[in-house]
């Protein structure tokens, strides 16, 4: 599980995906004003999440979730080859 971290501290997502080239992944991005600190730590404590940064900006909860599901689909290559 990839949870998108506002706060600026977590990794890149491509560099966490590219750790793990070609492992099935969900996301999961915050609520508008982002995930509550609490939320956050609770998270920080389950060994299948990791948290990632999706970029310098403060994204809208709807458009971070189509953020995180491009650079997943841009990490397993399917940006790569045109189908035709």
């Amino acid at each position: 599980m990839i949870i998108g971290d506002e706060s600026g501290t977590a990794p890149p997502m491509l560099s966490v995906l590219s750790d793990n080239p070609g492992q099935p992944f969900a996301f999961m991005s915050g609520p508008e004003g982002g995930f509550a600190p609490g939320e956050l730590d609770g998270l920080d404590d389950l060994p299948f999440v990791a948290k990632v940064g999706l970029g310098p900006r403060v994204l809208r909860a709807e458009t971070a979730a189509i953020a995180g599901l491009t650079l997943g689909q841009a990490a397993l290559g399917d940006f790569k080859a045109s189908r035709g």
